[in-house]
């Protein structure tokens, strides 16, 4: 009796089969690496990765620029040589890679699509009568409160034909009652079963009025812009619906370089970071399996930060943002989110327009055990060396009388050991004429690790001519005392 195995099936078989897979993820981990054959049906031209991760269908326009990028040639070549089981860290990390990639990607397309339908909107209705105007933003405005779900293509069509054709938009007088029911509508239609097609209609509508991010919106409450609610909301949503999700990401990318052409002021992205920093300060991280949700979350916060260091001018000590940012930064320690700290303190022009210097950071994360945890895991990240590793930096652990900070951190910056202070000042001087209170194991740490006790500042005292001075007997008894460093013959010449 002949037995029929997966393996047995004809090609043509197995592609129809994977076609019902709708988690792209499960897929590739379940048969990625059993054999080379798998691994030629589910990479064969890019289909499965590009059609069921990011939604770009073989006759879209960017499939052949995104199969042919040197990042999906990569991911593919790595993914097609996989000789067995794949890792679930390495899928994760080749789909985040690939979401990333296309939201980049869209975010920029969408700033010249924004610029020219605005451009080209204005231009339409700047030719129009007063009377043709009122009747067309009418005639939308009826639509639009007449929406509801499901609808059809044909209203979206009708809404993009007001708008792009006939230079309609969208607008409430400001003590006009419906102008509070957008933000309802808004609300319902965005995560409704037609949330794909209310993404267009919304983009649509924006070009007609970019005011209309600026509407009250109230959610989880707060009261928020609706540009801020439709932020919030892809950080909270419960959404799990691969093209939901992504026509509500879209969505975002699209308002925010509608903001981005209204205002080049940079309270708004300010403002909305906090935002996303606060919601995600509240919340586990997003299972790795989500590949999708916890990429695009990761993604938009880059793209706003970005935008922040782009427009952002002077550095401004706000001390309500501080005292906020310190809250969240507690909730994220609390919440094990290391991947969003790292995230944004990698980002040095951020934490150095949200910090008004090093000093004040520091200090900020020595307040708490929580933040010295964390802070002892800073100092040896690389990518916030060159701001974080300073004199200012320095002197201030040794304030604070941290010896394992210290210790660590001369360990991340040698070069550290040999600073001055502006009295010429070296490490261990520093300690004996600025530092109170008990400093023995300090001054021990430092000797150990090189610091040069015979080194003179501005006024011509070394090490040994501060011990013998009558606020540091104490220090001077302990180290004598204490075999560990001698120091007696040294002072006795003194």
């Amino acid at each position: 009796m002949f037995v029929s195995t997966l393996e047995t099936l004809p090609d043509e078989i197995l592609l129809i089969i994977f076609q019902y897979f709708s988690d792209i993820y499960f897929l590739l981990h379940t048969f990625l690496g059993l054999n080379q054959r798998f691994n030629r049906i589910l990479l064969d031209k890019q289909i499965y990765l590009l059609a069921k991760l990011i939604n770009i269908k073989k006759h879209d326009r960017n499939f052949s620029r995104y199969s042919n990028s040197d990042l999906f040639k990569t991911i593919t070549h790595q993914l097609s040589s996989a000789n067995k089981l794949t890792k679930k860290s390495r899928l994760q990390q080749c789909f985040r890679a690939l979401v990333q990639y296309h939201l980049q990607e869209q975010y920029v397309q969408m700033k010249s699509h924004v610029e020219q339908n605005i451009s080209y909107h204005k231009s339409i209705r700047f030719g129009l009568s007063c009377q043709q105007r009122s009747q067309h933003d009418v005639e939308l405005k009826k639509i639009f409160e007449n929406l509801h779900n499901p609808f059809q293509h044909s209203i979206l069509r009708q809404i993009q034909t007001l708008v792009h054709a006939q230079g309609a938009s969208l607008e409430y007088n400001e003590h006009e009652q419906a102008g509070f029911y957008f933000a309802d509508d808004f609300r319902e239609l965005v995560f409704s079963s037609s949330s794909i097609l209310a993404s267009q209609i919304f983009q649509t509508l924006f070009i007609s009025n970019i005011s209309l991010l600026k509407y009250p919106c109230y959610g989880g409450g707060h009261r928020f812009s609706i540009y801020e609610y439709l932020v919030y909301s892809i950080y909270r949503s419960t959404l799990r619906h691969q093209r939901r999700y992504q026509a509500l990401s879209d969505l975002i990318l699209f308002a925010t370089q509608c903001q981005k052409y209204e205002s080049d002021d940079e309270i708004w992205l300010e403002k909305t970071i906090v935002i996303i920093l606060d919601v995600l300060s509240k919340s586990r991280r997003v299972p790795t399996s989500e590949v999708l949700v916890y990429a695009t979350q990761l993604e938009i916060l880059k793209i706003l930060l970005n935008e922040y260091r782009t427009v952002a001018r002077t550095k401004r000590f706000d001390e309500d943002l501080m005292d906020q940012f310190k809250r969240i930064l507690d909730s994220l320690i609390e919440n094990n989110r290391l991947d969003i700290i790292l995230l944004i303190y990698r980002d040095i022009d951020f934490f150095q327009k949200l910090f008004h210097n090093v000093r004040q950071f520091v200090s900020i994360m020595l307040e708490n055990q929580l933040r010295r945890k964390l802070f002892h895991r800073l100092i040896n990240d690389k990518f916030g060396e060159a701001w974080l590793i300073n004199e200012e930096c320095i002197f201030l652990l040794l304030e604070k009388k941290d010896r394992r900070l210290i210790e660590q951190f001369l360990q991340s910056s040698p070069s550290s050991l040999h600073q001055l202070d502006k009295d010429g000042n070296n490490l261990l001087l520093f300690t004996c004429l600025k530092v109170a209170g008990r400093r023995y194991r300090l001054v021990e740490l430092l000797i150990q690790m090189g610091c040069d006790p015979q080194q003179e500042n501005l006024h011509g005292m070394n090490f040994y001519h501060a011990l013998h001075l009558h606020k540091n007997r104490w220090l001077l008894y302990n180290l004598i005392k204490r075999t560990s460093v001698n120091i007696a013959d040294r002072t006795e010449q003194i």
